[in-house]
Order: structure tokens, then C-alpha cells, then sequence
């Protein structure tokens, strides 16, 4: 949790880096959460790392629970 949250603050101050790197530690200890795959996509993004970001966005949508389809028609036209 103290790798999501530093990870959030770097995200929210713009240091992308720093917040890869804070979130993809997290995602060591929880590597099907859909919510810090989520965030290493949008950080992945933002840094126009576009390969990594699609990468992380599909492995996001195999993590979403039944049922989620709203999110992921969402998260599809993002990759598009």
C-alpha cells in the first residue's frame, strides 16, 4: 500500500517516473490488481510509452470482474 500511494502522490505531482517506479514495486506484491495495472497503464501513457501503456491496459481488462463490460468498452477505445 506504501508503494500505491507514493506512486499516486509522484502521479498527482507530475513525476512520472518516480511514480512508474513507485507502482510497478506495488504491483510486485499484488500483480493482478486491477487498479495499480490501471495506474502503470495511465503513467505508461502519459509518458508516451505507448506499447507499454497498451500492454498494461489489456492486461487490465483480464483483471476486471464479470460484468465490467462498460469498463471495458471504455479501456478499448482508449487502446484504439
Amino acid at each position: 500500500m506504501e508503494h500505491y500511494e507514493r506512486g499516486r502522490k509522484w502521479y498527482l505531482m507530475g513525476r512520472y517516473r518516480d511514480a512508474l517506479n513507485e507502482l510497478k514495486t506495488a504491483l510486485e506484491y499484488d500483480s493482478n490488481s486491477p487498479d495499480l495495472l490501471y495506474n502503470v497503464a495511465r503513467v505508461y501513457e502519459n509518458l508516451g510509452e505507448l506499447d507499454e501503456s497498451i500492454a498494461y491496459y489489456q492486461r487490465y481488462m483480464e483483471q476486471l470482474p464479470p460484468g465490467s463490460n462498460e469498463e471495458r468498452d471504455k479501456t478499448a477505445k482508449t487502446i484504439r
